[in-house]
């Protein structure tokens, strides 16, 4: 399950979706698209004027489910679709996708950047649910979190992947499951993905984006300890269940 896109390769024109079985829906593209009766209606017509060899069906990321037996990834997907969608900005004129009404550029880009008091605010409503099992659902409110993941890191400095790791696990301990959506891999790739994080071409190498920070952290809310606010959040709940116990 995942993210997948179909491009045309001759003029890089995109779809893009989320679903659980990507090999089947990859498999009813094509069937639907060879019968006509592709509801995407600008694909079909570049399919029809350039042939199928034109087209490439690629996965862009896929979804580690949580190891849970009531888990449901449907929310998941659609956050990932989101995310992917306001990366890429697949839409017409330029893409298949039907235009969208009053959007702005790729991503956070055209958004107001939050104030301190606004990310302490977003964190506490967020650590409200508990021990997070994904990402905010809203791309701000992400960004704000990958933006947070790594400003005690050095942008000058080069790091290996391994400190990458080492220092995503302890950014999310406390906070985070760290399964499935939750945990330091997919927290990397994010983080890659949406250009906080600079990989080298064998993946060895990686550098810290400090432009892309910029964008969603003011100065200010760089000192913003999320593992402080779960925990005061945390004492919040106890005390309100003691009080409601007596």
């Amino acid at each position: 399950m995942g993210v997948y896109r179909i491009r045309n390769t001759l003029n890089n024109r995109s779809y893009i979706a989320a679903i659980i079985d990507i090999k089947a829906r990859f498999n009813r593209h094509r069937m639907s698209l060879k019968t006509n009766n592709e509801s995407v209606k600008a694909l079909h017509t570049e399919w029809l004027e350039y042939g199928e060899d034109a087209f490439e069906f690629e996965i862009l990321v896929r979804l580690t489910p949580l190891e849970k037996p009531d888990y449901d990834p449907t929310e998941d997907l659609k956050t990932l679709e989101a995310l992917w969608l306001e990366k890429l900005q697949p839409y017409e004129p330029t893409d298949y996708h039907p235009a969208k009404k009053n959007r702005v550029g790729p991503f956070i880009r055209g958004f107001r950047k939050m104030e301190r008091a606004a990310i302490i605010s977003l964190l506490r409503r967020v650590f409200k649910g508990g021990i997070l099992q994904r990402l905010p659902k809203k791309r701000q409110d992400a960004e704000v979190f990958l933006a947070l993941s790594l400003v005690r890191l050095d942008p000058a400095s080069f790091y290996e992947e391994s400190e990458i790791n080492v220092h995503l696990s302890a950014f999310l301990d406390i906070i985070a499951s760290q399964e499935g959506s939750s945990d330091h891999i997919t927290l990397r790739r994010y983080l890659v993905d949406f250009g906080f994080l600079r990989r080298s071409t064998d993946g060895a190498v990686y550098l810290i984006s400090s432009e892309r920070i910029d964008e969603v952290l003011p100065r200010n809310a760089r000192d913003i300890d999320p593992k402080a606010l779960f925990r005061e959040v945390e004492m919040e709940r106890l005390r309100r269940r003691r009080e409601r116990s007596n």
